[in-house]
Parts: structure tokens; sequence; C-alpha cells
């Protein structure tokens, strides 16, 4: 799997596999995390592949709670003399015991009794990756479910994005007449007080209450992370944080522009640009 490929941090795979005297079935979970955290559950004949495996998941995984388990059964094919005869005595005795005081549960089988530990001998396991039958087709399994998953959510944000470039684009066709009724209104409000005011006067103020109240810098501040949002997810790769953080600054510069609204469309610009990046900001928390 290509490492630049975007991945959700979300997944699940299982995985069977057999040895000539083994069966080995592997699951695999993947859930949301801030770094990448590796946890295992395996038989304690196989901890000692516990490094080996997280380099194989570093490989191909950068960020999630990646949780491993291993349940392995013996395939018996030898004879009586190669089991643990007094381990499976006492368990026979026992299971007949347990069957004599409580007749009502089921007894346990000839299967039962070989896959119990100790009464099978379990072949000593190494430290390569031949020792993890299945373990890697599993491991791929994995990633395709957290890749599938991750194009999900980039078609998912990227609406929410190219939306939030409508939005801006609609607002700043808008811009000059907003700014001229700005403009009309103070000149009225002015006007209505009593007194006489300098012309000059009257027109440095009107010029200094338009510039506190532009949004020009906050829109072109919005589009230029927007994009870079954009071309984070068409570049694939562990680009989550990233994407987070950038989702802060645009959320910021969305509450900037409410402050300066100044009329009902600035207003309702700001409100949804707010609910577009918080739509964007929660599907991006599962990204890798």
């Amino acid at each position: 799997m290509n490492a630049s490929t975007l991945q959700s941090m979300t997944g699940f795979a299982r995985g069977r596999s057999e040895s000539a005297d083994q069966s080995f079935v592997w699951e695999i979970r993947s859930i949301n995390h801030r770094y990448l955290d590796i946890a295992f559950k395996l038989p304690p004949s196989m901890r000692s592949l516990e490094v080996r495996i997280r380099e194989i998941v570093h490989e191909v995984i950068h960020r999630g709670r990646i949780e491993i388990s291993l349940q392995t059964y013996n395939i018996f094919s030898g004879s009586l003399d190669d089991l643990n005869r007094d381990s499976l005595d006492a368990l026979a005795s026992l299971m007949s015991c347990v069957h004599k005081r409580h007749p009502d549960l089921l007894p346990g089988s000839v299967s039962d009794l070989l896959r119990w530990p100790g009464v099978v001998p379990e072949e000593t396991v190494g430290d390569g990756s031949e020792d993890l039958p299945g373990f890697r087709a599993t491991l791929d399994q994995l990633v395709i479910s957290r890749v599938d998953e991750g194009a999900r959510l980039s078609r998912v944000i990227q609406e929410k994005l190219e939306q939030c470039l409508s939005v801006i684009d609609a607002l700043q066709q808008e811009l000059p007449a907003i700014e001229e009724r700005t403009r009309q209104k103070l000149e009225r409000r002015i006007a209505e007080i009593q007194g006489e005011v300098e012309p000059e006067r009257i027109a440095q103020e009107i010029a200094l209450l338009l510039i506190k109240n532009d949004v020009t810098e906050e829109l072109d501040r919005l589009k230029l992370h927007l994009e870079e949002s954009i071309s984070l997810l068409k570049g694939g790769g562990p680009v989550g944080r990233r994407l987070d953080f950038l989702m802060q600054e645009l959320n910021r510069e969305a509450n900037t522009l409410g402050a300066k609204s100044v009329n009902t469309t600035m207003t309702k610009a700001s409100i949804d640009l707010k609910m577009l990046i918080e739509q964007s900001r929660e599907q991006i928390q599962n990204l890798e």
C-alpha cells in the first residue's frame, strides 16, 4: 500500500492461516489516537514477536491505536505418545468429575482436550517475519479498510470545504454593495447629530469605521487555508494533524468575520462558515 495514501484511523481485519500443526487467527482493530499506539494480546509463546510486529506496523500505519490479538489452535497429527499424558489424564478426569456433578452441562470433546494448553507440545517460535503466518495479510486487510474509509471521509470533507469557498466567493461579490450601504447608513446617522461638523472630519470618521470593519484580509486568509486543506486531502498521507490545525485557523477567521459583521449577509456567511468548518473538523478527527 502506498505510504502517501490517505487513511482513516478506524478499521478492522480478521485473518486465519494454518501451518503444519497450528491454526492462527489474527484480529486487528484500529481506532482514533493522537499518536501511533500498539497494544498486543498474544499467546505467551509468541510474545517475543512484538518487536518485529511493531516494525511491520510502523511501515504502513502512522497514527491510531492498533489492537492486535492472536489465537492459536493446535492441529494434532501425531500419535498418543506425542501428547503430555499427565496433563491429558488430569484434564480428562477433571472433565469427567464436572460432568457427574453437573450432568446438564455438555460434555467436553476430544478437540476441547487437544486445545487445552500443555496437552499438545508447542513448538518454539522464532523472531523472523516467516514466524508470523497470516499477520501481514491481515494487516493488509486493515490498511485497505482504513484507506477505503479515508477516501469516503476525504470526499465528505472536500465537499464541505468547497461549500466554504462558495460562501466566501458570494460574500466577496457582495462586499462593494455592503460597503456602500454601510457608508450611507453612517452618513445618515451623522447628519442626525445636532450641530455643525466639518465635512472633512465626517469623511475621516466614515473612512476609519469602514477600515475597522473591512473583512478583505479575513476572507483572503480563509481562502488560503481552505485551498491548502483541499490540497492536503488530494495529496494524501498522514495529514490529519495538519488539517486539524487548519480547521482551528479557519474557525478563528470565521469568528473574526462575525465580529466585524455590519449586516445580516455577513452574519449569515459567518454562521454558515463556522457550521461547515465544524462539520469538517469532526470528520478530520478520524483521519490519520
